[in-house]
This record gives C-alpha cells, sequence and structure tokens, in this order.
C-alpha cells in the first residue's frame, strides 16, 4: 500500500474528522453570523420605521422620558393674526390611546418579555435534560446490545451549556437586573448613606437624566430616590407631587433598552444550545426512527423555537414603539459584547 494512501479506520472506530478552524475572530462560525443577521434586520426594520414615522415618541411623552413640544401659537413672526388666543398647550392635549402593542400591559410582554430570563431557564433545563441526557442502552461492557444497528452514540457534553447559562445569568443580574454598589451609589436628601443602583439607572444619572413626576403637566424634579428600583424612601409619591401614588420616571438621559438587551441575550443563548442538534432534527439526517420520535427533543425543540418566535416579534415592537434608537443600539450591542465572551459549541 502507498504511504501516501493511509490504511482506513477500522471498522466502529469513534475516531472522528478534524474540525477546521473558524477563520473568524473570537471563534465565531459561519451560523452565528446568520443569528446576528437575523436580530440585527429586526432591530434595524424597526428603527428605521422609528425613526422616519416617530412611532417612538408618544411613548417617550407619555412616560416622562422626554417633554412635551413647546405650544404651538399664533400669529407667527410676519403673519397676520388670524386667531385672538393661542392654540392650546400640548401638555393640555390628551395622547391618544396606545395601540395593543404600544401598551406596556399587552399579554406577551407582561408573560414572555419581563419574564424572560425565566423562560430561558426552563427552555435550558428542557434542552439539558432532552439533549445532553440521551444516550443509547449499552451492556456493562460499554458495547452495543445485540440486534441493534449503528456505531455507539456519543453522549453530548452538558459543560458547555451550563457554563454558559451560568455567565449569562450572572451578566444579566450584574449589568440590568440586580442593584448594587458596584456602580457607584444615588445621592438622597433623606439619607446620607448611598443607594445601590443598577448599570442601566446609573448610566440614566451619569447622562444628566431627572427624576420626575408622571404627571405631563407637571415634569418637577424629585429626589432621584424615587426612581430607582431599590428606594428606602417611605414617602409616597403622591405627598412629593407625583400623581396619586404612580412611580415617577427618569427624564433624559440615556436609558439602556433592558428589553433589547434581554431579548437578544436569551435568543442567541438558546441557539446556541440548538445550533448542533438542528441539522439532524429538522432534516432527520443521521436519525434512526426512534431517534426521530423521541417526544422530549420534539418537545424541546418546539418549545425553543417557539420562544424564539415571539420574542423575535417583541424585539421588533420594542425597536418600534419603545425607547429612543441610540438607547435601542446601544442595549443590541451590550448584548453582542456579553454573548461574544460566552462559551461557544456544545
Amino acid at each position: 500500500m502507498s504511504a501516501s494512501n493511509p490504511p482506513p479506520p477500522p471498522l466502529g472506530s469513534t475516531t472522528r474528522p478534524q474540525s477546521r478552524r473558524s477563520s473568524l475572530p473570537l471563534g465565531l462560525k459561519r451560523y452565528h453570523l446568520v443569528y446576528l443577521s437575523y436580530l440585527s434586520s429586526i432591530l434595524l426594520l424597526g428603527i428605521t420605521y422609528s425613526i422616519l414615522t416617530g412611532s417612538h415618541i408618544p411613548n417617550q411623552i407619555r412616560h416622562g422620558r422626554i417633554p412635551p413640544p413647546p405650544p404651538t401659537t399664533l400669529p407667527q413672526d410676519g403673519v397676520e393674526p388670524l386667531l385672538s388666543t393661542p392654540l392650546p398647550s400640548f401638555t393640555n392635549l390628551p395622547l391618544p390611546e396606545p395601540t395593543y402593542w404600544q401598551d406596556k400591559r399587552n399579554f406577551l410582554n407582561r408573560q414572555f418579555v419581563k419574564k424572560c430570563w425565566l423562560w430561558t431557564t426552563l427552555a435550558f433545563a428542557l434542552h439539558l435534560y432532552a439533549f445532553r441526557s440521551y444516550s443509547k442502552p449499552t451492556n456493562l461492557k460499554g458495547k452495543r446490545k445485540e440486534g441493534e444497528e449503528g456505531g455507539e452514540e456519543r453522549r453530548p457534553s452538558w459543560w458547555n451549556p451550563t457554563k454558559r447559562y451560568l455567565i449569562s445569568t450572572l451578566l444579566w443580574l450584574v449589568l440590568i437586573s440586580t442593584p448594587l454598589h458596584l456602580f457607584g451609589g444615588a445621592s438622597s436628601s433623606s439619607s446620607s448613606d448611598p443607594i445601590k443602583t443598577t448599570l442601566t439607572e446609573r448610566i440614566l444619572m451619569l447622562t444628566g437624566a431627572e427624576c420626575v413626576s408622571p404627571s405631563l403637566s407637571s415634569l418637577s424634579s424629585l429626589d432621584p430616590q424615587s426612581c430607582l428600583k431599590v428606594s428606602t424612601s417611605t414617602q409616597s409619591i403622591q405627598s412629593t407631587g407625583g400623581g396619586g401614588g404612580v412611580r415617577p420616571n427618569w427624564r433624559g438621559g440615556h436609558d439602556l433598552s433592558g428589553h433589547t438587551f434581554l431579548l437578544t441575550l436569551s435568543t442567541l443563548c438558546i441557539l446556541e444550545d440548538l445550533t448542533p442538534f438542528l441539522p439532524k432534527l429538522l432534516g432527520g439526517g443521521g436519525l434512526d426512527r426512534t431517534q426521530q420520535r423521541d417526544w422530549k427533543r420534539s418537545l424541546s425543540l418546539t418549545f425553543s423555537l417557539t420562544l424564539i418566535s415571539i420574542w423575535s416579534w417583541m424585539l421588533l415592537m420594542t425597536s418600534l414603539y419603545f425607547h429612543s434608537p441610540a438607547e435601542k443600539v446601544s442595549a443590541f450591542l451590550l448584548a453582542l459584547a456579553s454573548w461574544t465572551i460566552l462559551p461557544k459549541g456544545g
């Protein structure tokens, strides 16, 4: 036999062909570019529409994020007066009722976005049970039982997905969810002790945001402590000039879109978990009939793809109706930066 033609591996050998190293930075693969293009297209479509139509502005005004436009009066300079009284101020004109998707109380937002990490955790647990614990029956010597076809299937590793989930959970808690002293304290007129803040709240304060009453007719500044997630103040909002116990809001500053961050990171994590199994699951190639009929795998795949579909739609709604374009782009970039440091592959 020629030395240039090595002998074939023995029958039943588990030797795997060496995979080519990725030419992309940060260990990314081509399928990662597909995922990034998919999410970027959704965000870009919504942001472009919101810029052209101003679809995000009513919610910005409604929640006190930006002040309403100044009142329009007649006459203007150089124009003969048509009315003896000025037009009413915009603050006195009621904003149109929000549509279903403009309302934060819509069902998908309350159940699938605000509880996004709960669904991510359930999807991860189901994926771990359905895909990572699978192995065909073997005898005590590790050989295939008689009558079973094919070589022995190597059990997929559970450690990489677990590390990915734990690190992403930590990033979500530290960057978005949990108030910490890590990002500095907020000063309060009622307390000398610094108050814990989230990263998003700290960015708001550093970029000049003010805590204001939710009333459009009274945008007076309040104690910043009233707008924080963790507040030690026992005074009611109503006593500080707010609207009947309604929580005040931040006006101005840069309000990082937590929903954009969370939806992007959760979608990428679930796609990364499913990637090693998608070709076989969707195409059926390489799976025997027992594996194709495995209800656990079918349930996990259906559950994960349903979540991705809902989150994709809600990412579009967020980009259409909430936050400024810069706030959504910065949150998306922060989610991508967080995702790049996660372990990749199965």
